[in-house]
């Protein structure tokens, strides 16, 4: 591939991403021996850039990681019992756009996790 051109415009415009079939039960499916849910997770979403415009503050991050979630969240109110115990995205500010920010405040302390929903 070649540097800039078409492939750095297909970086910069949004899309919106739905589900396909297997992706609920994927995000459901704790690692355990035999398990391929966070595998095919990984697969399809670990490197997409997202746009995030909340609280006024535009961020551009990439998805780096998934980490499982043990603990249920302050508030958690559903119908479905443990339904919090899913997989997350995990996702570091990308330098392109926030490279100051990483340098001020530490590339730890800029990791931010995202419910899949």
């Amino acid at each position: 591939l070649v540097a800039g051109g078409a492939n750095e415009r297909v970086r910069e415009n949004p899309f919106n991403a739905w589900p396909e079939s297997w992706e609920e039960q994927a995000i459901f499916e704790p690692e355990v021996s035999g398990a391929t849910g966070r595998y095919q997770l990984k697969t399809k979403f670990v490197g997409m850039h997202l746009y995030d415009p909340d609280d006024g503050v535009e961020e551009h991050r990439i998805i780096v990681e998934l980490e499982w979630n043990k603990t249920k969240p302050r508030g958690w109110k559903t119908n479905t019992p443990q339904d919090w115990k899913q997989w997350k995205a995990v996702t570091e500010l990308d330098p392109k756009h926030h490279q100051d920010k990483i340098d001020k405040e530490g590339h730890e302390d800029t990791l931010e996790s995202y419910w899949f929903n």
